[in-house]
Formats: structure tokens, C-alpha cells, sequence
């Protein structure tokens, strides 16, 4: 948890194990930042929204997909 900033490079290849779901799930929680890129076509994308789905379930964290020209 020393890391304040996490860059994630093909985050459609990613697989987390249930140690690594639940450590990164709790990173996150206490304030961690995560950048992600390179989720090239569907099934990467489906991928990595599966993994980070084990993470932080959508339940409780909903997934938003943000129009390009948002504030944000």
C-alpha cells in the first residue's frame, strides 16, 4: 500500500489471482489510483471488466462509462 498511483499497461490481458483480487480490491479502498490502457477490442475489454468485476463487484461499484467530452 505504498503506492499511491498504479499505471496498468494491457489491462485486457489481466488475470488476478483470489489473493491478488481481494489485495488490489482493498488498495483501491484505502485511496489507491489506478490508470488503465490498452483494453484493444471486446473480449479485452470483457476481460478485464470480469477481473476488475473480482475486485470491486459492480453491486456495490457500478461500472459508468463516461461520454468523451464529460468535465471529468
Amino acid at each position: 500500500f505504498q503506492c499511491p498511483w498504479l499505471l496498468m499497461e494491457d489491462g485486457g490481458t489481466v488475470v488476478f489471482s483470489d489473493i491478488e483480487a481481494r489485495r488490489f480490491g482493498e488498495y483501491l479502498r484505502k485511496g489507491g489510483f489506478v490508470f488503465v490502457s490498452d483494453t484493444w477490442g471486446d473480449l479485452a475489454q470483457q476481460q478485464f471488466d470480469d477481473q476488475i468485476g473480482r475486485v470491486l463487484p459492480a453491486s456495490r461499484y457500478p461500472m459508468v462509462d463516461l461520454p468523451l467530452d464529460s468535465a471529468i
